[in-house]
């Protein structure tokens, strides 16, 4: 392998030559020279000059840990470093120097030991990387790792040199910084550098761990006769895009699993950006006390062994519950990462409970209105499932018949299966107070009945976590009793206070000098604050707000004295402050944002709330809401989001909340106590204008005439005379009473006068304002604003202005609460029964309204305009999706039909396609014809309803429709070519082209006359050179093709189209020059050349990147380069996009980035592997799907899931084939097995598809085993994946068992147990069902497995298959196997050395005669039980 850091001859004495005379330079002294004391020596002696208390004495133990610690591994790497070089000082003995003289330098300071903790620790973080090299000699360490080693340790040195010049600097900064070394730019540069050697040294061992793979090739080719080609064993290229996550049953159960629970994956995706939100904004090192708590580790590391124990987190809103709670998450992440092999199975779920407010875009269902406990219990086992397989089938099977709402049932029925188990559930609640008490007392209950039978659960380990407020803590563990303990922030938060100060007061210019004046200050405002904070993060908040705003010295130790007041006087002196510096329309507009801001019924954004100040003021701020919110406002509001990399400031679409709900709170308070003085625009209908004295003094004596002296004080009078003689009348608050009324208003007026700067609240508008008007109680409304409301509600629901922003295309789901639900239309019909409501509508609206309450008018709805708005779009448009606009029609014109008829069922969901007769579609159109008043269905309504024949699969009825549209005009290119596209889905491709044909000969021959007869002929063209591809027509294809990108030459899809079609016809010199015709042009979009845009378009296609697999095995010489050097550009120009995206901190852009990079890689690595011309392109390979599976995945991420997955595959299939190659017993053998092992150790992070990626390299550990004769070591290191399946067949649902004889099936192979895989195997059989009398008897089972030799042969059940015995999921049919056998397979998948397993063809009568409840194990007949059972004892496992 090639030396990747430099040539071999590197002078290590020459380098640590050139360090001492450095370290001198920087601190005089001679790093040669012993130091006069030990280091423990001169730790010692600064413990003695330090104040004898047991805080210095912690701080003392954790220096000495960690500096040994650091010591430790400098000693591992020193003698790495040294081989070969002859020195009288070896580097570990110059770094042992280095620190020696450090520590004795810093001796003389107070408070050493904090610092000198945080520097070593920084540290030996990164060279603990060490551990790895104390199962190895020195020797065995490459050359050129060894140099990267060096300099770690050169860097270390450097570190401590300039550490010492920091210490030895001015003494004024010494004295106020403390010695913050990392804060200086050359101690901080260094510890940079070395963090980066680190990882390249991570790097460059992760690439030399495959260098047996070069030490092997001689070997190989003397062996060559006995393995053939290696790289042959490894080739699964093709189909796996087939095998893609949707056709995964784990997923295909997940899927099920969020169906039947309503979506819990929607509300989990919301939980996992509230987790990731709180993760960027936490302080850096906050929290880690919780790591050494010990009420916390012992519950988090299960030592109570009793299978329920519950930990409360307990603290006030604003003491940092939610930061810890993610803490937390973290830290029982790692802990199940860092986890052993063991048969149980450890799964984490969380929720964040937040005020209840309905979904924004997601279906109004009765789920959606379900309370927060049930939704929550609901994405908590989503989670479970997706972690758990065993959990997840239990889940797949209750989950379909569930409908309990009940938290006690509902409990039982999402968890009571896994009792019998041996999980271990951990699931953590934050924000537990938001939770309905009685829910909350069910579930409690449901834990106390736990408690009580636990004995009965020995191998379920549950683990419960609330995070919440004191009251609420207080009912849990008075409702408990015992089995529950509870960590108090507010006594433990104290350091987690003090970062979050310092962060605080590190941000603000007037604190930023550095003068010690400045630091003086400074250290006075963190003790004050500290000594006063008494857990709570908020009021330390709002008062460093207030000091941030201070200019003197003394204006902030005025706000220090009072920060010892509790936070509701806080917040009351925040208000007064804003009320004495805000001007009145700048209160007002506040006033406005409070109220929307605390009783929208969803969390806004940005535009929204600039289109709410815009629709109550009539004109934009010339300064952004953002900037008001970052300076005046912040102390009441604050932005969530992520910052926008171009822009550097939140996008319009971040959401804007209250900075407490403490703030909420105290204004709900003072609401109910006083009344509002706000201006309140239109509702304000008693504005009096100014006051003047003598008005004052005429309310005053009559005051106090009528009053108390000591009521006219409570009530403030006098106060409220000032304010009035002052002429500032608005003030800050908020009036509860008419909020929604507010709302509401301003949504009818934005939805029914919309204008450009209104529009980002018309989405809000025309979807909650029915939520409003159910709020609002109607008989504490004035009528003057009943007036004002009823033309405008009238409006929505007439005006088809408004429609086209209600009704949008994305918005026909809401048919489902609108019309398979009469709520909504009854709240609407409510309001407008009443007679102040409809006093100033038109005499034309009054006589409408009339009509919806008439019962001879059964016609009559409130959705009429509507409907007729969208049974247009339906019929006579084809810009919509026809199935949806097909749903909403169905299910208006069947609500009409009930009314009219009881007999008419009325349908409460959208009916199942298949269900659907084709009648049904014909009997709709004819209803909306008649709703519509068309005298007949014309070629517009005949050819849409066509469409949506085709849409729902009717393909005979769409045919027939489509023709009869035909013949109703003479220009009917529409119908026809969607003609053409139903015989295509039919299969009937030649009568599909020729229709085409004609459609396109019409079109130009001005015949047809589409609007844009361009942009249709381009569409045709793509459609049409498709199907002359499916029907064989190669050429025509090709001509049609060229004639297309001639015009369109970044139509990438017809790009993609022309490969796939020279690779159908086997012309691969062809396709190579049509590759480099692309590289020679440019895409005016992205700047880089059309070739490596098109492997950018299509990274993730299986079947692009097959045919470029399959054109390398093809041809060879200057074409197999043109390939490969197309790879290699697209990989750099995606690498180039990784670190500019990443630069920008676009996460969403750099994630996309990566997946394009690595699936890249991935065909990269694979096309050099099976075409290299020299072992370095082997080499680079091998690198390529190690840096792969080395990429940062900090969040799901499908396609780099995939890459990690394919990488791993591709590894292991070679590592094992190189040990058998090299031979049982061999030195080169083990190597390549201990590659093996490490690759079975990774683990899979969230995607749960991945548990292949570690499944995989564990099955062909125990195939190598097994083939070595030792099955014991095949048995354990599968045990668990076995397990795994044998738990599969525990429940009580027989119908999905077939899901754990499929796993168990090829884990058995794997590990040499024939007779009992093809148990398994003979199991997953045809499902029985009943037959129509006289039906073809069809058999089909539950598996979906497809012969990788892609012939089209598909089983369903266990039928005459032939699985590799080496390669992940592969098999094939007899025919496809032997063209493998002879090489005439055109496919880069398996090898024809490989052995397979036979599954014998299904044979009806030999079952019968089995028996059911019996299995065939070998030559013996027993029953299931038996067989199960005796593999529990052979395995190992617990038996009952």
């Amino acid at each position: 392998m090639a030396d990747l850091t430099g040539s071999d001859d590197y002078n290590i004495k020459a380098a640590w030559d050139t360090v001492c005379l450095s370290f001198a330079k920087t601190t005089s002294v001679d790093l040669k020279s012993t130091p006069k004391y030990t280091i423990d020596q001169v730790l010692d002696q600064i413990r003695q000059r330090q104040d004898d208390d047991e805080q210095r004495n912690v701080k003392y133990k954790a220096a000495k840990d960690v500096i040994s610690k650091t010591l430790s591994c400098i000693e591992v790497l020193g003698g790495i470093a040294a081989q070969g070089a002859s020195m009288v000082f070896g580097p570990s003995a110059l770094c042992f120097n280095a620190v020696s003289y450090l520590i004795q330098t810093g001796a003389k300071f107070k408070g050493i030991f904090s610092s000198i903790a945080e520097l070593f620790k920084r540290t030996s973080d990164v060279l603990e990387r060490c551990k790895i090299y104390l199962r190895m000699p020195p020797k065995a360490v490459d050359i050129s790792l060894r140099r990267i080693i060096n300099d770690e340790l050169v860097c270390f040195v450097e570190v401590c040199a300039l550490s010492m010049k920091v210490l030895n600097g001015h003494k004024i900064l010494i004295a106020l910084k403390v010695f913050a070394f990392n804060t200086d730019e050359g101690v901080s540069g260094q510890l940079a550098r070395l963090a980066e050697l680190a990882q390249r040294e991570s790097q460059m061992r992760g690439t030399l761990g495959f260098e047996s793979q070069k030490k092997s090739e001689k070997n190989i080719a003397e062996t060559r006769d006995r393995t053939k080609k290696i790289n042959a064993g490894v080739d699964k290229l093709l189909e796996l895009q087939q095998k893609s996550e949707e056709g995964i049953t784990e997923n295909k159960l997940l899927q099920e699993v969020d169906t039947y629970l309503d979506n819990p994956s929607e509300s989990f995706a919301k939980m996992r950006g509230k987790y990731r939100d709180l993760r960027s904004k936490k302080v850096d090192g906050s929290g880690q006390w919780l790591r050494n708590d010990p009420v916390y580790t012992g519950w988090a590391s299960c030592e109570d062994e009793s299978p329920l124990d519950v930990l409360c987190i307990s603290g006030d809103e604003g003491y940092g519950k939610s930061y810890l709670f993610t803490t937390i998450i973290r830290d029982l992440q790692e802990r199940v990462s860092e986890g052993t092999d063991n048969l149980s199975r450890t799964s984490i779920a969380y929720h964040f409970f937040e005020q209840e407010s309905p979904n924004r875009g997601a279906a109004q269902s009765a789920a959606n209105d379900a309370p927060h406990l049930v939704k929550a219990l609901k994405t908590v086992a989503y989670q479970l499932a997706s972690h758990d397989p065993v959990y997840r089938k239990e889940l797949a099977s209750s989950a379909k018949s569930m409908e309990a709402n009940q938290i006690t049932q509902l409990w039982n029925a999402l968890f009571a299966k896994s009792y019998r188990g041996d999980s271990t559930f951990f699931i953590l609640l934050d924000g537990a107070e938001q939770i309905v008490r009685e829910n909350l007392k069910q579930l409690l209950n449901v834990l106390a009945d736990l408690q009580k039978i636990s004995d009965t659960r020995s191998r379920f380990r549950l683990r419960i976590l609330f995070s919440a407020r004191n009251e609420t803590v207080e009912q849990i563990t008075t409702h408990l009793n015992e089995g529950i303990s509870t960590i108090a922030v507010a006594s433990k938060n104290k350091y987690d206070i003090e970062l979050f100060i310092n962060d605080r007061l590190g941000s603000m210019d007037i604190l930023s000098s550095g003068s010690p004046q400045v630091e003086t200050l400074k250290k006075e405002i963190l003790e004050t604050l500290l000594k006063e904070a008494h857990g709570d993060f908020i009021n330390m908040g709002i008062l460093l707000n207030q000091i941030g705003d201070k200019q003197r010295p003394g204006e902030i130790r005025d706000i220090l004295s009072r920060s010892g007041e509790n936070r509701s006087n806080t917040i009351a002196r925040e208000v007064e402050r804003l009320n004495e510096s805000l001007g009145e329309d700048n209160i007002s507009d506040l006033n406005e944002l409070l109220v929307w801001v605390m009783n929208a019924r969803c969390p806004l954004m940005l535009c929204e709330l600039e289109a709410v100040l815009y629709v109550k003021n009539g004109e934009l701020s010339l300064r952004s809401l953002q900037d008001e919110i970052n300076g005046r406002f912040s102390a009441m509001f604050c932005i969530e989001g992520e910052i926008d990399s171009k822009t550097k400031s939140m996008p319009p679409t971040a959401t804007v909340s209250l900075v407490s709900n403490s703030i909420e709170e105290y204004f709900r308070a003072k609401s109910a106590s006083e009344e509002a003085e706000a201006d309140y625009g239109q509702l304000e209908l008693n504005n009096t204008g100014d006051v003047v004295e003598s008005e004052v003094k005429i309310v005053r004596r009559f005051l106090n005439l009528v009053c108390d002296p000591k009521l006219f004080k409570k009530f403030e009078f006098e106060a409220f005379f000032e304010r009035k003689l002052s002429k500032k009348i608005t003030r800050l608050v908020v009036d509860t009473d008419t909020a929604h009324m507010r709302i509401l208003m301003a949504c009818l007026k934005a939805a029914s006068e919309k204008t450009d700067e209104s529009s980002p609240l018309v989405d809000y508008a025309t979807f909650y304002f029915e939520d409003h008007l159910r709020l609002i109680d109607l008989s504490l409304i004035q009528p003057q604003s009943k007036a004002i409301v009823g033309p405008q509600l009238v409006k929505m629901f007439t005006d088809d202005g408004i429609f086209k922003s209600w009704w949008t295309e994305n918005r026909l789901w809401m048919r489902r609460s609108w019309l398979y639900e009469d709520d909504r239309v009854d709240v609407v019909l409510k309001w407008l029964q009443d007679s102040a409501i409809t006093k100033k509508l038109p005499e034309q609206d009054i006589a409408w309204v009339k009509r919806l309450s008439s019962k001879s008018k059964p016609d009559a709805d409130l959705l009429e305009h509507i409907a007729k708005f969208i049974t247009h779009k339906w019929l006579q448009t084809n810009d919509w999706n026809v199935a949806e606009l097909f749903y909403w029609v169905n299910a208006y014109s069947n609500k009409i039909a009930n009314r009219k008829d009881s007999n008419v069922k009325r349908e409460t969901e959208d009916p199942r396609p298949e269900k659907i007769p084709a009648s049904r579609f014909h009997e709709v159109a004819e209803w909306g014809r008649q709703f519509l008043g068309l005298d007949s269905l014309g070629y517009e309504e005949t050819q849409n309803v066509a469409r949506t024949l085709r849409e729902f699969g009717k393909l005979d009825d769409a045919v027939e429709t489509f023709e009869r549209a035909s013949s109703l005009q003479e220009d009917t290119w529409f119908a026809s070519w969607g003609l053409a596209r139903a015989y295509n889905l039919q299969g009937k491709f030649a009568l599909a082209v020729e229709t085409l044909k004609a459609v396109k000969a019409s079109i130009e021959s001005g015949k047809f006359k589409p609007d844009n007869p361009g942009n249709s002929l381009h569409k045709l063209n793509q459609d049409l050179a498709w199907w002359y591809k499916e029907a064989g027509y190669f050429e025509e294809a090709l001509d049609l093709y060229k004639s297309i990108l001639l015009k369109n030459p970044d139509d990438y899809w017809s790009v993609f189209g022309m490969t796939i079609v020279l690779h159908d016809k086997g012309a691969y010199t062809q396709l190579v020059e049509f590759l480099e015709h692309l590289k020679k042009s440019k895409d005016e979009n992205t700047g880089l050349d059309r070739l490596t845009q098109v492997f950018h378009e299509f990274y993730w296609s299986d079947d692009y990147h097959g045919t470029i697999a399959a054109a390398g095995k093809m041809l060879n010489g200057s074409n197999i380069k043109t390939l490969k050097d197309s790879y290699s550009t697209a990989i750099d120009a995606a690498e180039v996009r990784v670190q500019l995206v990443k630069d920008q901190s676009n996460r969403e852009e750099e994630k996309g980035a990566k997946e394009i990079m690595a699936m890249l890689m991935h065909y990269c690595a694979k096309f050099f592997y099976n075409n290299y011309t020299c072992a370095e392109e082997k080499e680079m390979a091998l690198s390529m799907w190690v840096r792969i599976i080395q990429l940062d995945e900090t969040e799901s991420s499908l396609f780099l899931g995939r890459g990690k997955l394919y990488a791993t595959q591709e590894l292991s299939s070679l590592y094992f084939q190189n040990a058998l190659q090299a031979g049982q017993g061999t030195e080169l053998a083990a190597k390549h097995i201990d590659d093996l092992e490490h690759l079975a150790t990774l683990k899979s992070g969230e995607n749960v598809t991945n548990e292949t990626t570690e499944k995989y390299p564990r099955q062909l550990l125990a195939r190598y085993y097994a083939l070595c004769g030792n099955m014991e070591k095949a048995k354990n290191v599968i045990r668990p994946f076995v397990k795994f399946n044998i738990d599969l067949l525990s429940d009580d649902d027989p119908s999905n068992d077939w899901q754990g004889y499929h796993g168990l099936a090829a884990h058995f192979m794997f590990a040499g147990q024939d007779d009992n895989s093809l148990a398994a195997w003979s199991l997953i059989i045809p499902v029985q069902e009943d037959e129509d009398a006289g039906a073809t008897k069809q058999l089909e089972g539950p598996i979906g497995n497809a012969c990788d030799g892609r012939c089209g042969t598909n089983w369903t059940y266990a039928n005459d298959m032939y699985i590799c015995r080496v390669c992940a999921d592969v098999q094939f049919d007899e025919n496809c196997l032997r063209n493998l056998r002879e090489g005439n397979l055109d496919l880069q998948v398996c090898s024809k050395s490989h052995e397979m397993l036979h599954v014998p063809e299904y044979d009806e009568e030999k079952v019968r005669k089995i028996g059911k409840g019996n299995v065939m194990v070998g030559h013996e007949v027993m029953a299931m039980e038996d067989w199960i059972q005796n593999i529990k004892q052979e395995w190992g496992f617990y038996t009952k």
